[in-house]
């Protein structure tokens, strides 16, 4: 009796148990029916501070890993408002943000609003001259002249979305400005307009002027609507940086931006005091809302107090406390959050990895073994046909994959109602459609490139075609431990359609990819160089462990 191979069995073993404990992963993550979810921007905005803000308010602080209610994006607004969609999830958002998204965001509706303490007013900062000399001083203060002057204001309360404004200007309205915290509005009023305006007289050389602000101004399509104007009157290209509050302001006090128009007060202030900016000056404002399933599973339809519908929200979601991350949280003791990273990394990398393997490596073989079969010219023309297929798939890009995946698995796609959008299953699928055509055609190059005499002599000893295949496979299995290492190293390190199918998650579909980009523009760079290596020391170890076989396979 021939000895059967046991790779197969162990393959197939090892992909139920990984796609397992990614089911039980989602099991514990999923919200469960008429139960709270909320989902936070976790980016530093002036949205994130003011939620965090109201957080601290009821004792609540939702960093913490066991509220599997909290999910964290890291992320702009706009996204967080299609995943909170999607999820079904709460959320606070800028009324404006919220009127430019309102019709793509048919699961959510406004819950609640007219809390006094959600106004919103944006305020914008010259970066300080004598620190930051090289900066655009006189082009700048030029944009702000333009923001406050009676066109700037009339422009933005002339802009609408559905027929409501998104913005109200508050320049000119002192006792409103210092009703939101400007208290020098007169004066820093007076100063601008006393500053002199530039020529607009052409031709004069083109000018760049770069402003950081918060990502409402911009995905509410207030800049577009803004901007062209005053670069057409002065021959200025303003260039926008739109991230969270926090980051403008960071960028800013790097001496990386002309001016920043943002929405925290206090962050604002402390840039003034401690020398980064100057002449702080009010423009609009607008309110923040609180948005949620039409189903209002935490009861809070019509409330105007922010603070206890928040309460009402962690009241419902608490319900949903994860055992099992509060269990790894009290057995691991030592950056926990990295721990769970990895593991996801792996988990959502070595499934599709695994399944790629199973379905590439019959495929790739069947098409390396058509060179064995003959030279008839329609043979030979499939054989071409179906490697330049693969060849030309080898080099998807991931970002097209996940606009893909993300289109299937919508509410509004075909596999909707499946609910898969922003888990680790989603992000496996994403990555198994990129790694199929890397094994395939590394596989069939592989198989393609035994000795045809091998395949002959096995014809010519009584072999059958299958025996001989898998003879022809044996010889090839470098080349395969190539394809899955090659596979694995696309797949462990690819960001862009992960992010789009996963959403970056904290403790639900982070990986190390998307954490080191989420770190990176929060300006910790530590810790995104502390999770580079820790990815580079993965790939290095699953790749040293795939080597050292392919180098005990050559010794035999």
């Amino acid at each position: 009796m021939k000895k059967v191979s046991k790779i197969p069995l162990i393959i197939v073993l090892l992909s139920a148990v990984i796609l397992g404990g990614t089911l039980a992963y989602e099991y514990f993550q999923q919200p469960l029916d008429e139960k709270a979810l909320f989902i936070s921007r976790a980016d530093r905005s002036g949205t994130n501070l003011l939620e965090l803000k109201i957080w601290a308010q009821i004792g609540v602080h939702p960093s913490n890993s066991t509220y599997a209610w909290y999910l964290e994006a890291g992320a702009s607004m706009g996204t967080v408002l299609r995943m909170a969609n999607e999820k079904r999830a709460y959320t606070l958002t800028d009324r404006g943000t919220w009127l430019s998204f309102k019709k793509q965001l048919t699961n959510l509706a406004v819950l609640v609003e007219n809390d006094s303490t959600l106004f919103n007013p944006y305020g914008v900062i010259l970066v300080s001259p004598e620190r930051y000399p090289q900066r655009n001083f006189k082009t700048a203060v030029a944009f702000i002249k333009f923001l406050i002057s009676e066109e700037g204001q009339k422009l933005i309360e002339d802009f609408k979305k559905g027929g409501e404004a998104l913005f109200m200007p508050i320049a000119r309205n002192f006792e409103l400005a210092h009703s939101l915290g400007f208290s020098s509005q007169e004066q820093e009023v007076a100063w601008y307009d006393a500053q002199a305006s530039p020529a607009t007289n052409f031709p004069q050389p083109l000018e760049r002027l770069r402003l950081a602000t918060t990502t409402s101004t911009y995905e509410s399509g207030l800049l577009d609507y803004l901007t062209p104007v005053f670069e057409t009157r002065y021959n200025v290209k303003v260039d926008i940086i739109s991230v969270g509050t926090g980051q403008a302001l960071e960028i800013a006090r790097r001496g990386d931006a002309d001016l920043v128009l943002v929405h925290a007060r206090e962050l604002e202030e402390a840039f003034v005091r401690n020398g980064y900016g100057v002449h702080r000056v009010g423009v609009m404002y607008n309110d923040f809302i609180i948005i949620g399933p039409i189903s209002d599973p935490a009861g809070i339809r019509g409330m105007t107090n922010a603070t206890g519908a928040f309460m009402k929200i962690a009241e419902t979601g608490a319900a949903e406390t994860n055992p099992f991350l509060k269990a790894m949280e009290l057995i691991i003791s030592i950056d926990p959050e990295v721990l769970a990273i990895t593991f996801l990394s792996l988990q959502v990398s070595g499934t599709a990895v695994l399944l790629g393997s199973i379905v590439s490596i019959l495929l790739g073989a069947f098409l390396g073994l058509k060179s064995f079969r003959g030279k008839r010219p329609l043979i030979s023309f499939i054989n071409v046909l179906s490697r330049s297929t693969v060849n030309t798939f080898m080099g998807l890009p991931p970002v097209v994959v996940g606009l893909v995946v993300y289109l299937l698995l919508s509410s509004s796609g075909p596999l909707g109602p499946l609910q898969l959008l922003y888990t680790p299953t989603a992000m496996i699928a994403a990555q198994l459609i990129m790694v199929i055509p890397i094994i395939t055609g590394v596989t069939m190059a592989a198989v393609g490139g035994v000795d045809k005499a091998i395949w002959e002599r096995a014809l010519s000893l009584g072999a059958t075609e299958w025996q001989t295949a898998l003879t022809v496979l044996r010889e090839a299995r470098m080349g395969l431990l190539t394809a899955i290492v090659a596979a694995f190293g696309a797949a462990i390190s690819e960001v862009g359609g992960i992010m789009i199918v996963g959403g970056n998650i904290r403790w639900s579909t982070r990986v190390l990819t998307t954490a080191i980009v989420y770190e990176t523009e929060l300006g910790n760079f530590e810790v995104a160089m502390a999770l580079g290596i820790v990815l580079l020391a993965l790939a290095f170890v699953v790749n040293l462990a795939l080597t050292y076989l392919q180098v005990k396979g050559v010794k035999r």
